[in-house]
């Protein structure tokens, strides 16, 4: 976050509050963050979920293997 108030111009508060809203920020946010995507490619290649873009299965999600009459938890 600290590097992307720097590079944007903008203090981190600002950035921080453009991030959290519902609303495009500002130019200079969108531009200092493709300037870092940019600067580290090595972390873009692995986008992808690690077990080659596989959709979760019942067993992956979190409350597998919970009884059905939770209610809510459970749908049919």
């Amino acid at each position: 976050m600290a590097e992307l108030a720097e590079r944007s111009g903008r203090t981190r508060d600002t950035v921080e509050w453009h991030l959290q809203q519902e609303m495009t920020p500002p130019a200079e946010i969108g531009e200092a963050a493709a300037a870092m995507r940019a600067a580290n490619p090595a972390s873009n290649e692995n986008d992808e979920p690690e077990r080659g873009g596989e959709l979760m299965t019942e067993d992956d999600l979190p409350f597998s293997g919970l009884p059905g009459n939770l209610g809510k938890l459970h749908r049919d």
